[in-house]
């Protein structure tokens, strides 16, 4: 196997690295809109999916008719649920409310309001736990909460095709159940992407600088 000299090795570097800085400039020189966030609620369920402990992933309903002690929620946003109109109980247990993108893609974080009842277990990223977990309302009705409930901010740094809140009935008997999300997922910055590719030349520098150079030797 042919090792490049050490001149080789740097012109091969120099060459990346230009190329990096290149891909770079023009990530910095795109529009400001390139930086963006991507809008996740319930305003319709086209996007929704629910599944229960005694159901199987179905297409969510929007609720236009809540339960009268459910607050209104802000304008533009829709309850949904897996069973229509939003009074019919529903057993005990876990249910999960899936949202999935019409367009997956790169994304460095979640943040945004819920409401649900009774308790916001977990969230999943493509069916993995962010290991996120919520407690309960001191009364079991988040419902009742009329600011919501919010997730602040949580870093996802990763692909995204599907979201899950896991929402647990905690009552001990069957109850109305729904849920309701006002979020959005942010696009890394073009610096951001600017850093990585930086990132991917500086590692292979280092992989290439580990190899040892050929020793030529010439006879006179």
């Amino acid at each position: 196997m042919r090792y490049g000299t050490l001149t080789e090795i740097r012109k091969m570097w120099k060459s990346q690295l230009g190329a990096a800085f290149v891909a770079g400039a023009m990530l910095f020189a795109a529009p400001a809109a390139a930086a963006t966030t991507v809008d996740v609620d319930t305003e319709t369920a086209t996007n929704w999916k629910v599944s229960g402990p005694t159901t199987p992933l179905q297409d969510a309903v929007v609720v236009v008719s809540p339960n009268p002690n459910w607050v209104t929620l802000p304008a533009g946003l829709k309850w949904i649920s897996s069973v229509t109109g939003g009074r019919t109980s529903v057993p005990p247990g876990t249910y999960s409310f899936i949202y999935k993108l019409d367009e997956p893609g790169w994304y460095n974080s979640l943040s945004g309001i819920y409401w649900a009842d009774n308790r916001l277990l977990d969230i999943l990223i493509n069916g993995v736990s962010l290991g996120t977990l919520f407690t309960a309302d001191p009364f079991d009705e988040q419902f009742r909460a009329a600011d919501g409930r919010s997730i602040g901010s949580i870093n996802i740094n990763r692909q995204v095709s599907t979201i899950e809140f896991r929402v647990e009935n905690t009552r001990n008997v069957a109850s109305p159940m729904a849920f309701a999300f006002d979020g959005t997922l942010s696009v890394p910055e073009p610096g951001t992407w600017m850093l990585m590719i930086l990132g991917l030349g500086a590692v292979g520098f280092a992989m290439r600088r580990s190899q040892k150079a050929q020793v030529r030797l010439q006879f006179a």
